[in-house]
Order: C-alpha cells, then structure tokens, then sequence
C-alpha cells in the first residue's frame, strides 16, 4: 500500500483552498473570451486559418493588459455591442496590476450585459455568472450570500446551459469551504448536499468538477475508499486535454491501489504509461504495475486487466 506522502507525490492532490477574499480566478477567462473571439472571426470573415483577430488573440495569449487597451477603444466606439462589453469587462478583472476601479468598472459593464441582452443569451447568462465571481473573490470584502443568490438564480432559470452550470460548481465550492466562523457541514452532510448540486447541473464538466471536488474532500479525511467512485465517475467524463486524464488515472491507480482493488490500479496505470510514457514518473508507475501484478496472482497470470470489480463501479455521473 503507497503511503500519503507518495500517494501526494505521484498524483494525489490536496483539496484547493478557498481562495483569499480579491483573489481572481482565471480558468473561465479564456473559454469565454475564445467564444467571444470565434464570434469576432465569424464577423469579421476572417479565414480560420488567420484565427481570431486582434485583440481577441492577446486576449487568448493571456496578454490581458493590451487585450484591455484595444476592447475599451472597442467598446467605445461601439458601448451597444455586449460582445465587446463582455470582452473589455473580462480583460479588465485579468488586468494587472489589480484595482478596485477595475473590479468596480468591470462590474458596471457586466451589470448593464445582463439586463441589455437578452435574458437566455450566452451573453446575459456570462455576464450573470462574472457578476457572482466578482461577489464571491473579486471584491474585498467578498459578498458570499450575494454571490449565493446570483448563482442559485443562474442554475435555475438556465440549467444545462454549460455557463450556467458552472454556477453549480461554484455553489459546490461555497458549501464546501464555507466563510470564516461558519462551521463545515459533517461529511454525510456535505457529500449529500454536494450530490444535489451535480445532479442539478446539465453539463459533464460541470458534473464532472464536483465529482473531483468530492473525493478530494473525502480523500482529505483518509477516506479513499468513497473517493475512488468519484474520481472514476470524473475520469469517464473526461477532459479535452490528455495530459490531465492521465494524471487522474496516475491518482486513481494510486488509490486504487490504496484500498484494494489491483485491477483497477493496473488499468489506470498502465493508461497513464501508454500516454506519458517519457514522463519522469513512468518509471515508478511500471514498478507499481509489477508490485500489483506480483501481489494479485490473477493479474500476475493474465494478459490483459481484467474488469471492474463491483465495488469499484464508478459514482453516477
């Protein structure tokens, strides 16, 4: 059995911390403002291979201090465009360095996006979900219950709209990590009420960000066992991006292998090899194969992993 401290080494991550009240979340910045910038190439005709044009590509370079020089020319030209009100808005909360003007001028434009578009718009439903962001880490003090009723409000007028699901993970992160001096639900209470809030999301990234969430909290209290059917669940979903499956599958074998079940970890070590397998850690996840195959006479004997046992099966999605 791997220890916590290799298991912590070799892909099994601590639960993320509830950020600092002003600490500003990226993750949702780019895929917002790639939707935008495909709107901007399909307006302008640009051809897909030149790709989005500017500032729509410094945007996407992260280059967020000229993407909001060019959007507030942009927008001035053009205040009625809630495209470019979104856009200049987003490039201002990523602007460094950080300022509470920005924040307050940010919110201004997200606020009028959300009552000029139209009510079930990507464009009102984004702007909607920046307001709470903006609530729950942007501000200082953070606005929590403010930022509770935005993203109840999103997830129920416009579940399933994958903008609006996001809302739910969010709500899952304010249950989770409640503010200073409100107690933590007992896990039963927690895992449950987390439950509710994936099965109200439409979308599996949404979905599958809660299932994550859920066993890193249940991993956090030594309880690998309840995690491993939502790492599994998460895993089946999946990401767009290989590399990070394969470090769910690296922390999967690990607790897999944790609690007992050396057909799981087999599968999901070697998925790991056969996607990085010049990765620094391949050669230590081929030891664990062997040390598994060797403890398991039934995998020692057979080519190929067998299936899941029963009690292994993943959480439902």
């Amino acid at each position: 059995m791997t220890s916590p401290a290799s298991r912590c080494l070799h892909g099994r991550m601590p639960p993320p911390p509830r950020p600092a009240p002003g600490a500003s979340r990226l993750p949702l910045l780019p895929p917002l403002l790639l939707l935008l910038a495909c709107a901007a190439s399909a307006a302008t005709e640009s051809a897909p291979a030149e790709g989005p044009p500017e500032p729509w590509r410094s945007a996407l370079r992260f280059e967020f201090n000229a993407a909001a020089e060019h959007f507030g020319r942009l927008h001035a030209a053009s205040p009625a465009d809630t495209r470019l009100a979104l856009a200049r808005a987003s490039s201002l909360l990523a602007r460094q360095p950080r300022t509470q003007a920005n924040i307050l001028a940010a919110r201004a434009l997200f606020e009028r996006v959300a009552t000029s578009a139209p009510a079930g718009s990507d464009h009102a439903i984004a702007a909607r979900l920046f307001l709470g962001r903006i609530a729950e880490s942007h501000l200082s003090p953070a606005r929590l219950p403010e930022a509770h009723e935005i993203y109840e409000a999103l997830l129920r007028d416009h579940a399933g709209h994958p903008l609006a699901d996001q809302a739910a993970v969010h709500l899952a992160l304010l249950l989770a990590f409640p503010p200073p001096g409100e107690e933590i639900p007992p896990t039963e209470t927690l895992q449950a009420g987390l439950d509710t809030l994936r099965d109200r999301a439409g979308s599996p990234s949404a979905r599958r960000e809660i299932h994550f969430l859920q066993a890193r909290l249940l991993l956090q209290e030594d309880r690998d066992a309840e995690a491993l059917p939502h790492l599994l669940a998460a895993r089946a979903i999946g990401h767009r991006q290989p590399d990070r499956d394969s470090d769910v599958d690296l922390t999967i074998g690990n607790v897999a292998r944790a609690v007992g079940e050396p057909e799981i970890a087999v599968r999901h070590y070697e998925a790991f090899v056969r996607e990085r397998p010049r990765d620094a850690r391949a050669t230590t996840v081929r030891r664990y194969i062997a040390e598994v195959r060797a403890a398991a006479p039934a995998l020692a004997t057979a080519g190929a992993t067998p299936a899941a046992t029963p009690a292994a099966t993943p959480a439902r999605p």
